[in-house]
């Protein structure tokens, strides 16, 4: 199954040039996500700060209460 391309952000714009780790990351269960996001969060905190930390964790937290 492969996952819809949707969004609510208003800044649709700041992920140009995502599509091909989309594509990369869209086959994958939830457990092989979730430790791509693992593998990530540190460089994620590292580049992004805190905010960019928690922008993480929201979406882990919105995904969990649609993905079954």
């Amino acid at each position: 199954m492969r996952w819809p391309v949707t969004s609510t952000r208003s800044n649709k714009g700041t992920a140009n040039g995502l599509a091909p780790v989309r594509d990369l990351l869209a086959d994958l269960t939830r457990p092989g996500l979730l430790a791509v996001v693992r593998a990530a969060a540190p460089h994620v905190g590292h580049h992004g700060g805190m905010a960019a930390a928690q922008e993480c964790v929201s979406a882990i937290e919105d995904g969990a209460r649609w993905w079954p």
